[in-house]
């Protein structure tokens, strides 16, 4: 099974809904379920440009593949953008993530994951990940979805200051990640991280995403979240 949708060249100031702007990224809320076995692909770009007292260009592509064969998910996720006005670039970032995700039988899943990302506003020039680890599912259905990660990972920071050295270590990513359908049309999710740095105990990261989801008609759903890093 192929599916293929491709919204390409939206002329229209639409911004870019992924954020790889931060040190830390929220991936597993890319991770998407698919019923039976095939290959989705999902393909998008806009383009906006306004000329008059300031010229204007805001442009971005992006998309994802979801791959289901023999008991392994995998998907790639990929977004770039970039803004400029009077010709200063005062936007330019990108974001690729792939990830494998590899049934064991019961709750027990193998995965691995890269990951890179660039980032000028942040001084960011480069960053890569990559790990390995077990996922346990503790409850999965429509009504619940309470999932537990824990994946050794090395990263590669490269930020552009001359008085920032290049930072590369091996951090222990948790995360657990909690879903659940409150009635027919709300539902709640609770999604945490918490990536210490082995060896210095100390330096770590801790990520919070939380979002309610209300359906107010089929199609349009409001979203309150709230982000703590």
């Amino acid at each position: 099974m192929i599916r293929l949708r491709l919204p390409l060249l939206a002329l229209a100031a639409i911004g870019l809904s992924a954020d790889p702007a931060s040190s830390q990224i929220n991936t597993e809320r890319m991770r998407t379920s698919m019923d039976t076995t095939g290959v989705t692909i999902e393909l998008d770009a806009s383009i906006a440009y306004a000329s008059g007292n300031t010229n204007f260009l805001l442009a971005g592509v992006g998309g994802r593949i979801d791959v289901v064969q023999d008991g392994v998910e995998s998907f790639l996720v990929g977004r770039a953008s970039l803004s400029e006005a009077d010709d200063v670039v005062f936007l330019r970032q990108s974001f690729a993530h792939l990830r494998f995700t590899r049934n064991l039988g019961g709750p027990f899943a193998a995965e691995a994951f890269v990951q890179a990302e660039q980032n000028a506003q942040r001084l960011l020039q480069e960053r890569f990940l990559g790990g390995a680890g077990v996922r346990i599912t503790f409850v999965d259905t429509d009504a619940a979805r309470l999932a537990l990660g824990v994946t050794p990972m090395a990263e590669f920071e490269r930020i552009n200051d001359a008085r920032e050295p290049d930072m590369t270590l091996t951090r222990l990513s948790q995360y657990l990640a909690a879903r659940f359908q409150i009635s027919e049309w709300t539902s709640v999710s609770n999604i945490v991280y918490f990536q210490p740095a082995i060896g210095t105990w100390d330096d770590y990261r801790l990520l919070n995403d939380f979002a309610l989801d209300v359906e107010l008609t089929p199609g349009v759903m409001v979203r309150t979240a709230a982000h703590f890093r």
